[in-house]
């Protein structure tokens, strides 16, 4: 019995009753407009059944992300404060209990941690934090939503060049703890992917810049926005935990994410996780052979620009700034 504590309480109040009644109904809709076979109304039962048994979840999931209060007139989906009890929800291999604690650690982060026009243009389009002119082009890192689904992260890192989508990347603000760390917060690495049909432009790219890859530029800006948050570990998940891997392109996803990250000098972990210090310890440049030193030292510079970059796009959008 739910007694006095409603779901109402968490949610904005300036939302009518018919929109708070939709938040709590969301599920039971599911379950109704599914596809009516066998297989789909068991999954959606099964959903039914962990959301009954964790109201109170629910509720504090609902109140973390009701705590960004977004503008009117910015579109929500009703569906984020559930994701948790998604299967394959940032990760394949994930309580419960642990999705819904990133999910609601995350929201609450933000809130807390970002000036309220930033939350604002995070999710209206998309906040740039950094910009350069690569071959007189303007190559743009911002901040936004993930494209298509949140599943694979709550959070993204969008890379553009010549006002066309390249790549990618998606994290989450998790507890530290839920993988073993002090760190009162980590970033999640969730999703790194090129945007469909603009591989050429993303081979531009490196080319442009001393084959320093849209991955890294993200990866160096995700830096970036680790470091201005006083964060100090990134975790990366392994190709076979992430939320759409297919062992038909195996090779594909343990390069994009394994083979990264132990470049990196990630430590793996139980659970084929990667544990990325910041800031990163690079290898020193005497132990570099000679002949690719300066090619290295040309590389590191380009990424450092990049994350010193994001690392000031961020720092003036934190709720505690001043100039």
């Amino acid at each position: 019995m739910l007694g006095k504590n409603t779901f109402f309480e968490a949610l904005p109040q300036k939302i009518s009753l018919s929109e708070k009644l939709n938040y709590i109904s969301l599920p039971f809709h599911a379950l109704i407009q599914c596809k009516w076979n066998h297989s789909a109304i068991l999954l959606r039962a099964k959903y039914l059944l962990i959301l009954l048994l964790s109201l109170r979840t629910y509720k504090k999931s609902l109140a973390a992300v009701s705590s960004l209060n977004l503008s009117a007139d910015i579109d929500t989906d009703p569906q984020v404060p559930l994701n948790y009890i998604t299967i394959g929800y940032l990760s394949t291999n994930l309580s419960i209990k642990d999705r819904a604690r990133i999910l609601i650690n995350h929201h609450k982060f933000i809130s807390s941690t970002l000036q309220k026009k930033a939350i604002d243009t995070i999710y209206r389009s998309d906040l740039e934090i950094f910009s350069s002119d690569v071959g007189g082009f303007s190559l743009n890192v911002s901040l936004g939503s993930p494209t298509e689904t949140n599943k694979e992260g709550d959070l993204s890192l969008h890379l553009y060049f010549k006002n066309k989508p390249i790549y990618q990347l998606s994290f989450s603000f998790s507890p530290g703890i839920i993988f073993g760390l002090k760190e009162s917060n980590v970033c999640f690495l969730t999703r790194m992917q090129t945007a469909k049909g603009n591989h050429e432009l993303a081979r531009e790219i490196s080319s442009s810049l001393c084959e320093v890859s849209p991955q890294w530029i993200l990866f160096s800006g995700l830096s970036g926005i680790a470091e201005a948050l006083s964060i100090r570990a990134i975790v990366g998940i392994s190709s076979i935990h992430q939320s759409s891997y297919k062992a038909s392109y195996a090779e594909q996803f343990k390069t994009t994410y394994d083979n990264f990250f132990e470049a990196l000098g990630a430590l793996k972990i139980p659970g084929h996780l990667y544990i990325i210090s910041l800031p990163l310890q690079l290898k020193p440049i005497e132990l570099i052979t000679r002949r690719h030193r300066s090619r290295t030292l040309k590389k590191r510079k380009i990424r450092d620009s990049i994350r010193e970059g994001c690392y000031h796009g961020i720092k003036a959008h934190l709720s505690n700034f001043s100039y």
